[in-house]
């Protein structure tokens, strides 16, 4: 028992350790995609030159995919509702990452800040193409088929507990239908991460300009890290000010 606890906590400190280079690479990638995006704004960067900085961009999220598929192999659940995130990043967070409808909700959102110069074109592109629309439609159907894998997996491990604890074998079944459940959310945060994948590379490289691509790329990891930062300081404000009023609670005469 006490060799599988340090496996664990081997195992968990490496999923932290890749974690937080991830979180490192971001801010590196959008300290670049913002550079792109100004030396766009001001004409100083070709449509090559922008393209190269998306497929980086996108590389690096195909690479860290594949790396954290082959890490929830082994944890399925930890990579799902990863416990080295906040209780809010996890809250908002489908199937260990971002709703893949969220990049199309974020050109919209981009469009309506200051970016309505660039929208008439937009629409263009998309009038010749109407990629958009089936991108869209694609992604929330597949959502929703991953979404329904996700409940019968649930609804799957409550009946085999349910049919052990009447048989007896109640202690072997659930280590068997957990080992089981974890295996499954593996493979749902793969074919989750091949849909946030495909619908992010169709919207940056098939339907939008460099430049299009380059700004929601920036605004992705924008949000990403800043939800991540906000959480965590209100996350360390709420633990602060516990602190003094345990403190209190500990010198308090008791009378």
């Amino acid at each position: 028992l006490s060799r599988a606890r340090d496996q664990i906590a081997m195992d968990m400190a490496r999923y932290v350790a890749f974690h937080q280079q991830w979180i490192a690479g971001q801010q590196a990638g959008l300290r670049e995609l913002a550079e792109a995006a100004a030396n766009a704004a001001t004409e100083r960067a070709t449509d090559a030159e922008l393209r190269a900085v998306v497929e980086r961009c996108m590389r690096g999220y195909q690479e860290y995919a594949a790396s954290r598929r082959a890490m929830a192999r082994e944890n399925g659940a930890a990579f799902v509702a990863p416990p080295w995130c906040t209780a809010f990043e996890n809250s908002v967070l489908w199937l260990g990452g971002c709703r893949p409808s969220l990049a199309i909700r974020l050109l919209y959102s981009i469009s309506g800040e200051g970016l309505t110069e660039r929208l008439a074109s937009l629409q263009e592109n998309i009038a010749d193409r109407p990629l958009l629309p089936i991108v869209r439609e694609r992604a929330a159907a597949a959502a929703a088929l991953v979404g329904q894998g996700r409940s019968a997996k649930r609804d799957d491990i409550a009946g085999r507990l349910a049919a052990a604890e009447s048989s007896g074998g109640l202690a072997a079944e659930v280590d068997a239908a957990m080992e089981s459940y974890s295996a499954g959310l593996a493979r749902l945060l793969e074919e989750a991460d091949e849909l946030r994948m495909s619908t992010a590379r169709a919207l940056a490289t098939e339907i939008l300009t460099p430049r299009q691509a380059v700004e929601m790329l920036v605004a992705a990891k924008q949000l990403h890290l800043a939800v991540r930062d906000w959480s965590r300081r209100k996350e360390e404000g709420a633990q602060n000010a516990r602190l003094p009023r345990a403190a209190a609670a500990t010198t308090a005469p008791s009378g």
